[in-house]
């Protein structure tokens, strides 16, 4: 597979910012998300993850009501938040 098709593939992890990788449960990429968080971290890139429970690709747009989504949205917002705020 390129590459560039995935993060996951890109076998160059050096010179990476900080991630936060978010991803339901049931999702059919939360293996490879969850695999990704823990090749960064080995190769010393921070990586946060966040697994939802429950969660199946896209759940956050699919409800947005619901309280897995609010939880995702607001952590989300507040990683954006944060590393924009600290690029100015």
């Amino acid at each position: 597979m390129p590459k560039y098709a995935s993060a996951f593939y890109n076998h160059a992890l050096t010179n990476l910012p900080p991630a936060t990788i978010m991803v339901g449960d049931i999702d059919l990429f939360a293996q490879e998300c969850i695999a990704y968080a823990t090749k960064l971290s080995a190769a010393g890139i921070p990586a946060e993850l966040h697994v939802y429970p429950g969660g199946v690709h896209g759940f956050e747009d699919a409800n947005p009501e619901a309280r897995i989504s609010k939880q995702f949205l607001a952590t989300r917002d507040s990683t954006l938040k944060a590393a924009l705020e600290n690029q100015i």
